[in-house]
């Protein structure tokens, strides 16, 4: 039982309020945070948080879409987390992948990542190793280290060509600045 407690707050970790929720909301999951729209509405962000991080998933969803309307990366990674969990709403690995896109655009890591195993196991979408890799890639450059082990188990899996054909598209995909990158 230790075990799983330790480990239940090693994955936990890095959502927990280690400082007061507006600097969260500068930086989430070590992803700067676009502070697109009002004043109410990067508080709604924040208030999102604080219901996403008390396990109020419904509230949290609610608050999110609000921040997502107007543009946050944030907010729109938590709606694709939230639809690929299932936490808040039915679980919807389409409207994930459509989140996890929007956000992934916007330069957000995190949901760059989450698109790469999305693609590398076809989960809401059609499995796609070139496309894992591109977004695996471009998750670690936009600072999330596992990208890089990611991108190199997908490697494993694919041929010579197919790896020059994700940096291919990667490169593409940066010269559009992340967008239609699909």
């Amino acid at each position: 039982m230790p075990r799983l407690f330790m480990l239940a707050a090693v994955l936990l970790l890095p959502f927990l309020p280690l400082a007061p929720l507006s600097a969260l909301a500068d930086q989430v999951d070590g992803t700067p945070v676009d502070r697109v729209g009002t004043g109410a509405t990067i508080a709604s962000f924040e208030n999102g948080l604080a219901a996403y991080l008390k396990g109020d998933y419904l509230k949290a969803v609610d608050l999110f879409r609000l921040t997502a309307a107007e543009g946050n990366a944030a907010a729109r990674y938590y709606l694709g987390m939230a639809y690929e969990q299932g936490q808040g709403v039915a679980q919807d690995y389409s409207a994930a992948t459509k989140w996890y896109q929007l956000a992934a655009e916007q330069g957000n890591a995190q949901a760059q990542y989450r698109l790469g195993a999305l693609y590398e196991y076809g989960t809401g979408v059609i499995q796609d190793y070139e496309r894992a890799f591109m977004w695996f890639d471009l998750s670690s450059a936009s600072g999330k280290y596992f990208g890089v082990t990611r991108r190199q188990l997908v490697a494993k899996k694919m041929t010579a060509e197919q790896i020059e054909d994700a940096k291919r598209m990667e490169h593409d995909c940066q010269q559009r600045h992340l967008v239609d990158c699909g």
